[in-house]
């Protein structure tokens, strides 16, 4: 799910014309996301996933990237100590 700052920047500027989405942020706040289909083109590995974008993001500074789409295709390794994150492809 990103802000929809994130999809004019991909030139998504109808992002309210996706299928909608509610989460449940708290117990007095519900987010509202609208679903489109992007194209992630990293390193060599390029693919279409669904990605959410949401108005009430648009505070945030980032994104959440999830299981399917992303996650499903790398191998994730975060070090703290040295600030370094590696991507290895699930191949």
């Amino acid at each position: 799910m990103f802000p929809t700052s994130i999809a004019a920047a991909l030139d998504l500027y109808r992002v309210d014309s996706g299928p909608s989405w509610a989460w449940a942020g708290s117990e007095d706040n519900v987010l509202v996301a609208h679903l489109h289909p992007v194209i992630l083109d990293i390193v060599e590995h390029r693919w279409e996933c669904p990605a959410l974008f949401s108005h009430d993001l648009n505070h945030a500074p980032y994104g959440i990237l999830g299981l399917e789409g992303f996650f499903d295709h790398f191998n994730i390794r975060i070090d703290y100590k040295t600030l370094s994150i590696e991507m290895i492809p699930n191949i």
